[in-house]
């Protein structure tokens, strides 16, 4: 192992600084590659309905077209009536049919029903349960 290690050492310090600054780039990049692709092959979307293949910053805005409703369909034809869809940064799940969309809303109403509450809508709404709140906000 030592004569290895001779050799490398030799070769190393007859290339030039800037050679030697390229394969520590180089080296850097392919940790990180391998870094980046091992924490990907985790599962980030366990519990989450099924959803189409999605881009990095769009998310599936990609996948809707110039008539929302007919690409929309597709994708649930594709993936069921129940898909987990990511618009831009917002995380949504889309229900297409009215048997699940009924079993949603009859046994999940109070989580479909709660709204997130911030502090301006606690001091402007009087607590999140004024009327402009209940409106605007539904």
């Amino acid at each position: 192992m030592a004569p290895l290690f001779s050799v490398l050492f030799r070769y190393l310090h007859n290339l030039s600084s800037l050679s030697i600054i390229h394969y520590l780039l180089i080296l850097t990049l392919t940790i990180l590659l391998f870094i980046y692709t091992q924490t990907r092959s985790s599962n980030p979307n366990q519990g989450l309905p099924p959803s189409p293949p999605s881009l990095p910053l769009l998310g599936h805005l990609h996948h809707l077209g110039s008539l929302p409703h007919r690409s929309l369909q597709k994708l649930s034809t594709l993936n069921g009536p129940i898909m987990y869809l990511r618009l831009g940064s917002v995380p949504t799940v889309v229900i297409s049919s009215a048997a699940v969309a009924e079993n949603a809303v009859r046994f999940h109403d109070t989580a479909l029903a709660s709204r997130p509450r911030s502090a301006v809508s606690d001091i402007l709404f009087y607590g999140s349960s004024d009327v402009h709140y209940a409106i605007f906000h539904y």
